[in-house]
């Protein structure tokens, strides 16, 4: 069976994209696993969500990463804000042993010079 195909995004200045890895504690993985589960499904019918899926390691069960795309600052904001999320950070913050969070950008925006 296929999985439907990604819905392409056509990017402009506004459209927020972030990827984000957590590493978590071993024996945490089964109910972080859970946990990340519920707020995947509670953010994709968010105001603002283009783009939201979680993924696990294949090789590592306690690595997993978030893609988030959002059409404004402000839907993301909502979203940090939202029930879920607070319920996540509560439950699973001690659970995470590293996270790394980084800001994307489309190849097809503009490129900045560094």
């Amino acid at each position: 069976m296929c999985l439907p195909a990604f819905e392409p995004v056509h990017y402009d200045d506004s459209v927020i994209t972030k990827w984000i890895q957590f590493t978590v504690l071993e024996g945490d993985a089964s109910a972080f696993h859970s946990a990340l589960q519920r707020v995947e499904k509670a953010s994709k019918p968010e105001d603002g969500c283009l783009h939201y899926a979680a993924f696990v390691g294949t090789e590592d069960a306690c690595l997993f990463t978030v893609l988030e795309i959002w059409d404004s600052e402000a839907s993301l904001e909502a979203h940090r804000q939202s029930p879920h999320l607070a319920a996540f950070k509560k439950t699973c913050g001690e659970m995470i042993k590293n996270k790394i969070a980084l800001d994307l950008v489309s190849l097809e925006g503009p490129v900045s010079a560094s």
